[in-house]
């Protein structure tokens, strides 16, 4: 049987899209917080692996419920390529991010792969991007750097790395876009599992260290959900409107922000909060800009 989502295509129904991003973005933030958890005691590589085998399992899983198979046939094996390569050089970014930075400033700079796509969309797709969208854009930037502290004796290089994660990220959104086009998602995922665990089996085992049992569950469990929010997330713009669910992920900074707090005693500065606002509202604004345009 399918989720309720994926049956829903093709309607619309934004109570169910919203629960389903909300859970989602629940899990993302618990994902990473594990990371951050366990992150003096693995390598970046190591948390990579569990993420691709956390892929597989739930892959596996999701073909169990459908009763099918993935094709592993397709005319865009290229892109899936691509996409691979992109997606190990990404979560290795991502991870690194989650595991030496600031919780909260980790989650801020994910978010500037919506910037990075705005700033891509032109010389990728050649869609032509407005000056309203440019204005937010630019807005969403300054309040990274202000929130990253650039320019300050508080500045950490580490903020580049993450800035660089999120750039690729906005590139993994565009070859997903055109191989949703004619891929089923299921053959995406399991591509994906598959060129990580390539990669990342030989990597972490050249840079392993030593893991405890209760370490490599939680990496496990950080894997699965980092998937199990993927399809939600999936699911979610498939059958609910953009306009009602792009405040939702914005629920994520707040999560981290408070969580930052409880579990690692990171106090957010008054930059980090500053910067903050400005580029959820900054966002906001452009998202609603662009919505008003459409007929």
């Amino acid at each position: 049987m399918p989720l309720r989502a994926t049956a829903l295509r093709g309607q619309t129904d934004n109570a169910v899209a919203s629960l389903f991003l909300m859970i989602a973005v629940t899990m993302f933030t618990i994902e990473t917080l594990a990371i951050r958890w366990v992150g003096p005691n693995i390598t970046v590589w190591q948390a990579v692996l569990f993420r691709g085998l956390g892929q597989v399992l739930v892959v596996l899983a999701w073909m169990a419920r459908r009763g099918v198979m993935p094709s592993l046939r397709s005319d865009h094996r290229w892109l899936h390529v691509l996409r691979g390569i992109v997606s190990i050089a990404g979560w290795w970014l991502y991870y690194w991010t989650f595991r030496n930075l600031d919780v909260a400033l980790a989650t801020l700079l994910s978010f500037a792969s919506s910037l990075f796509i705005v700033v891509l969309a032109g010389p990728i797709l050649g869609e032509r991007v407005r000056a309203a969208t440019w204005i937010g854009t630019i807005t969403g930037f300054v309040g990274i750097a202000i929130a990253a502290g650039f320019g300050t004796m508080s500045f950490d290089a580490g903020v580049l790395i993450g800035l660089f994660a999120a750039a690729l990220s906005a590139v993994i959104v565009f070859v997903t876009r055109t191989l949703a086009q004619t891929e089923d998602t299921l053959t995406t995922m399991i591509y994906i599992g598959l060129f990580v665990l390539a990669a990342a089996i030989p990597a972490a085992l050249l840079d392993w260290v030593p893991l405890t049992w209760q370490a490599m569950t939680i990496l496990l469990g950080a894997g699965v959900l980092g998937a199990l929010g993927m399809v939600l997330m999936i699911e979610a713009y498939g059958c609910g409107e953009a306009a009602v669910l792009a405040p939702i992920p914005y629920i994520r900074l707040a999560l981290a922000m408070g969580f930052g707090y409880l579990v690692f005693a990171e106090v957010p500065t008054t930059n980090m909060i500053l910067g903050s606002c400005i580029v959820v509202v900054s966002a906001l604004w452009s998202m609603q800009h662009e919505f008003r345009r459409q007929p």
